[in-house]
């Protein structure tokens, strides 16, 4: 169906950004975690303290990453109009 295709499209185009993501939890060191379960934190609060301010750098990353690859699909419709701008201005 149409919902399971612009799934498996996402996908497709994300392997970049998932891979990053993976990076940056695999970069989070595993005696943190160890130290939030002898604290008796859960894994909510695992996440919200320990993960996620690691992997915000990471986050950012993505974040440019998917703006900067966002210009070089054509469909882009900021691409078209910069594309209709020059062939107006050169065969004018």
């Amino acid at each position: 169906t149409g919902a399971v295709s612009s799934i498996l499209d996402l996908l497709w185009k994300c392997g970049v950004q998932i891979l990053l993501f993976i990076g940056g939890i695999k970069a989070v060191p595993a005696h943190l975690y160890e130290v939030c379960s002898v604290e008796g934190a859960n894994a909510w609060q695992t996440f919200w303290k320990v993960t996620f301010p690691l992997v915000t750098p990471f986050i950012l990353l993505n974040a440019v990453y998917s703006i900067i690859d966002s210009f070089t699909y054509y469909s882009n419709p900021v691409m078209q109009r910069i594309e209709e701008y020059f062939n107006k201005m050169y065969n004018s």
